[in-house]
């Protein structure tokens, strides 16, 4: 099998996923992993899919096109090598989820995300979110991170804090026992 990533971009409508999924089945194509959101009105989503031995991505791209046309979306593929179809190594590595709460103004995401990269955490889900409230813009920020297993928590989990007190956002972190869906 030959695998591929496929993102596909739009104002979001009834119908996307299944159009798209509906090309991937008739080519023989299977969805490995997936993520879709949208945000203020726009779709997005990132696929992991196998396509059969002896189909190119160029079979598969001319596949999408009609509902690319007709959805009025931007769809994008691009051939994966098996070393990069490898799961990163999770033993050395300890799932958390850390959540921020406070009032909304730029930086939040990247102080947070360079704090976390100069631990060399990596960040493997985020989602954010503004709420408008009577007092003012609330900022939401979860994220689940893969913590080295060698690294203090005790000590990022100060560090969090301090850096939550200079944003004037409450942090927390804690550990995700199961990654299961």
């Amino acid at each position: 099998m030959i695998k591929a990533v496929v993102t596909v971009l739009g104002k979001d409508r009834p119908g996307i996923i299944a159009g798209i999924t509906r090309v991937l089945f008739e080519k023989g194509g299977n969805i490995e992993d997936s993520s879709m959101t949208i945000l203020q009105g726009e779709f997005a989503m990132i696929l992991i899919v196998s396509i059969p031995e002896g189909m190119t991505l160029h079979e598969l791209r001319r596949g999408l096109i009609d509902i690319e046309g007709s959805m009025d979306l931007e769809v994008h593929l691009k051939g994966l090598r098996e070393e990069e179809t490898r799961r990163a190594d999770l033993s050395q590595s300890q799932p958390y989820m850390i959540t921020i709460l406070g009032f909304d103004h730029p930086g939040i995401v990247y102080r947070i995300s360079r704090t976390l990269a100069d631990r060399k955490i990596n960040i493997s889900d985020m989602n954010t979110k503004v709420l408008h409230e009577a007092k003012g813009s609330v900022y939401a920020m979860a994220l689940e991170v893969e913590v080295p297993v060698d690294l203090d928590v005790g000590r990022l989990r100060e560090d969090l804090a301090a850096l939550g007190r200079d944003l004037h956002v409450d942090v927390t972190l804690n550990p995700i026992e199961s990654l299961e869906l």
